[in-house]
């Protein structure tokens, strides 16, 4: 009799335990499936955020393992803001794109994304380290192949007393947001020698947007205007036309410090533009034409 109970519990406990097998997923099978999604994570200008302005984030999902649905979901640490969520397809070799808007009024250095599956477990997650901004920093957005331009700004002193100082941020072109309300954290936006016409209308619709909001908009001329030009032609105020060289650049040095004209060369290549109704001229030997929309430039 005692054999027979010592018998009986022991089946049972095989059963139990070949149920549970049946249950969990194979051992290193949830391994597999997160070293199969990668998650790479564009966040801010430049990796830095301003707090309390929204701001883009580009996550660009891959999967090269099954079929997966489910959500991609980007939160901070210890609850200190909101917590926003995209739903997303990946089937096997997928290479997806998500943008998300983001703000928050702390100052955390990190968030996470993941991605959880449609029963609501994590299968993928990366951290995404983040810079807050000064409240009193002048940010400027600098759209160029060239990744030191106007780095010397940085440490530039301003007579007003509500900014403590200057950031400068290299943006990348491609992921310029097509949400105005993300380029809120930004003051001033300068392009150089890229391809503006590749924008896309979105781009386009938003940069004229934050224009509108208060934002400066700064296109170089000269060499780099026939690349910088072309796909933001309708938010200056002027109509470009050629070529004008040795010009000097003498008279700049009284718009700026000292410390932000020192490298200035003795002449230079500059465009030649005609001016369209409403723009105004800086009184200079040089011709500095500029306008306002609404509360911008």
């Amino acid at each position: 009799m005692v054999q027979c109970l010592l018998l009986r519990r022991f089946t049972s406990q095989i059963l139990l335990f070949c149920l549970i097998l049946l249950v969990l997923p194979p051992v290193g099978a949830q391994a597999q499936n997160q070293a199969a999604i990668t998650i790479d994570v564009q966040a801010g200008y430049d990796g830095s955020y301003r707090v309390s302005h929204w701001f883009p984030v580009t996550a660009t999902v891959g999967n090269d393992g099954p079929d997966v649905q489910g959500v991609l979901e980007w939160s901070w640490p210890d609850g200190t803001g909101s917590m926003y969520q995209h739903v997303i397809d990946l089937p096997r070799g997928a290479r997806k794109q998500v943008n998300f808007a983001v703000t928050v009024d702390a100052v955390p250095r990190s968030a996470e994304v993941l991605l959880r599956d449609a029963q609501g477990a994590v299968v993928a997650r990366t951290r995404v380290r983040l810079e807050p901004l000064d409240v009193g920093q002048f940010t400027i957005g600098v759209l160029s192949s060239d990744r030191t331009l106007l780095n010397s700004l940085v440490g530039m002193q301003f007579d007003n007393s509500n900014v403590s100082g200057v950031s400068v941020l290299h943006l990348d072109p491609a992921l310029l947001p097509e949400n105005p309300l993300t380029l809120s954290g930004i003051e001033a936006l300068f392009l150089h020698d890229i391809a503006s016409a590749d924008f896309s209308a979105g781009q386009l619709a938003a940069l004229e947007d934050w224009v509108r909001a208060g934002g400066q908009l700064v296109v170089s001329g000269g060499a780099s205007a026939e690349r910088s030009v072309p796909g933001v032609a309708s938010l200056l105020p002027v109509t470009v036309g050629g070529l004008q060289q040795g010009t000097s650049l003498v008279a700049l040095s009284d718009l700026a410090p000292e410390a932000a004209t020192a490298a200035l060369e003795s002449v230079t290549t500059l465009s030649t533009v005609t001016p369209l109704p409403g723009a105004r001229l800086w009184q200079t030997t040089i011709c500095l034409q500029y306008t306002t929309w609404a509360m911008g430039a």
